[in-house]
């Protein structure tokens, strides 16, 4: 569940990926970090979780024709999975409401931006 404004801690401005473990899950989930600084991730009313699903679905569906077409190519489709910016490390990162990626050779490996071929934010009012 999103922390209101009102739950959240007092938290420095600036923090690494292994400050960022230590904090409690329900906490570490609502922040970005840019070039180290702390974003908190704001999440939309129920409409919005709905559009982000419907994205992934239909570009799912998309990649999966393209790669029957040609099976050279993987891709894999996701929502909500932070992507680190740099080519190392982890306290610069962001997490797209939906995205497409290359398919990685090794399984839960990191989900670098080099990876991604798109990546999308849901606007809610």
């Amino acid at each position: 569940m999103p922390t209101s404004d009102v739950d959240r801690p007092n938290l420095p401005d600036f923090m690494i990926w292994e400050d960022l473990e230590r904090l409690p899950d329900e906490i570490a989930g609502e922040i970005e970090l840019w070039d180290g600084r702390v974003a908190w991730r704001r999440r939309g009313p129920a409409d919005h979780q709905d559009c982000s699903v419907e994205f992934r679905n239909a570009l799912r569906r998309c990649a999966r024709e393209e790669m029957s077409k040609q099976p050279d190519r993987c891709w894999r489709v996701s929502v909500e999975c932070n992507v680190f910016l740099g080519k190392t490390g982890k306290s610069d990162f962001v997490t797209p409401d939906f995205l497409v990626y290359r398919c990685l050779a090794q399984h839960n490996r990191d989900i670098r931006a080099a990876d991604v071929l798109i990546a999308g934010e849901v606007l809610s009012p």
